[in-house]
């Protein structure tokens, strides 16, 4: 079931587009799924990481990015607020080479600097859950673009974010850097410490 839509009537309201714009927002990805590229079916799975402690075993809100020769990630943005629906791709990628622990980043991270990642959105506006479409990723739908890591080009990607509805995502590597590997844990953290995460411009 769709959720239900929390700004009704709000497009009858006067708008003075005179106002000043609001400052940008982040978002994180709430969905960060893995498929295997030779996959005709394109199984979805997900990967976790947890800990034991004295009040027993503690599963964090990490979410695992994975993109390699033969796995590819899914991931997906709830878009929320009202009329903020100019949004951005914005990626922080750990450096491959900062693994000590006071630069913040974990010695998990795995990023191979010579890599190009491709990006499409998928084809599908419902949500991923495992209490609706968990089992198989939607099809590719468009083509978004391609993110370098040498830092050649821009990493953001700009596009249009319907409020109350789901932007999903598909990162694979590029056929020029068909045996890329970009690998960490999305941290929810301020700064952000190794995400893709959604940057809202507004209108």
């Amino acid at each position: 079931l769709r959720r239900p839509g929390t700004y009704m009537n709000l497009d009858k309201l006067p708008v003075n587009d005179s106002q000043p714009h609001f400052h940008p927002i982040h978002s994180f990805a709430h969905i960060l799924l893995q498929i295997d590229t030779s996959d005709p079916q394109r199984k979805l799975h997900e990967n976790y990481r947890k800990y034991d402690s004295p009040q027993g075993e503690i599963y964090p809100d990490d979410r695992y990015f994975l993109v390699s020769s033969s796995t590819s990630t899914i991931i997906q943005f709830r878009n929320l607020d009202f009329r903020m629906e100019k949004c951005v791709l914005d990626p922080t990628i750990p450096s491959h080479n900062v693994t000590s622990p006071d630069s913040g980043f974990e010695p998990s991270v795995r990023v191979d600097a010579s890599s190009i990642v491709d990006v499409w959105m998928l084809d599908n506006t419902q949500e991923l859950s495992r209490h609706t479409q968990w089992t198989y990723a939607p099809r590719r739908k468009t083509f978004f673009g391609s993110i370098s890591l040498r830092g050649e080009g821009s990493r953001r990607i700009e596009f249009f974010c319907p409020s109350v509805s789901f932007s999903t995502f598909e990162f694979a590597c590029s056929s020029s850097t068909p045996n890329c590997h970009v690998e960490f844990w999305q941290r929810k953290s301020n700064p952000p410490n190794g995400s893709w995460h959604l940057c809202v411009l507004g209108r």
